[in-house]
């Protein structure tokens, strides 16, 4: 677990947003102003302060690095962030680990727009966003996958039933992030924790399939 306070590590994404040149704040109070079906608000976390919505570009930091160690991240890897906001994760992935590619997947298409308006701008060759409800579409096809409690709990089950089709085709590894997701995960889905034992480490975890 990241030692430092989550306060700290919350300030230090908002100085790097400045200099990457996100403007999130306009982008997220302008979601707001044209939003007004209540689901939609709740599904997309619009209204949350931007440092409580986003994960910070430190934990990312930490997730990649401890991931690496039990699946190592190589020139062949591709990282599927679902419900990847801004695509802060593909920043940290190509400043790290230059040789892999990011594919972040967001349904509202504001964020997606400004994320890669600042791809654009930073110069990233290897990262792209899609704006894309990833219930209605196929799964990209990838073995390492970051998700979060980016829905109420059906949305996450119908999410896992493309994993659990995937990874009878091929190893998996996923990410999970937030509460929701990873008691269902502990739960419900037997295939990733009785086979391959989990890395609890904090807010996230670590599941892998069977090689």
């Amino acid at each position: 677990m990241s030692k430092v306070p989550y306060e700290a590590q919350k300030d230090h994404a908002r100085q790097v947003d400045a200099h990457l040149g996100f403007e999130i704040e306009v982008v997220e109070s302008r979601i707001e102003r044209g939003q007004t079906d209540r689901e939609t608000v709740r599904q997309q976390w619009i209204g949350l302060p931007t440092q409580s919505l986003l994960t910070p570009y430190t934990e990312f930091r930490y997730m990649l690095g401890q991931l690496h160690k039990v699946a190592p991240i190589s020139d062949s890897s591709t990282i599927v962030d679902i419900g990847a906001g801004y695509g802060r994760l593909g920043f940290v992935l190509e400043a790290h680990f230059p040789q892999a590619r990011f594919t972040g997947i967001e349904i509202s298409e504001p964020r997606v727009a400004e994320g890669k308006r600042v791809m654009k701008a930073q110069g990233l060759t290897r990262s792209e966003l899609i704006a894309a409800d990833i219930l209605e579409m196929d799964l990209p096809d990838a073995s390492v996958f970051f998700t979060y409690d980016f829905g109420p709990p059906r949305s996450i089950q119908e999410l896992f039933v493309k994993f659990k089709i995937a990874a009878k085709q091929r190893p998996l590894t996923i990410v999970g992030r937030g509460r929701s997701t990873r008691d269902q995960i502990e739960r419900q889905y037997p295939w990733l924790t009785d086979i391959v034992e989990p890395k609890h480490l904090g807010q996230f975890s670590i599941y892998r399939t069977a090689e």
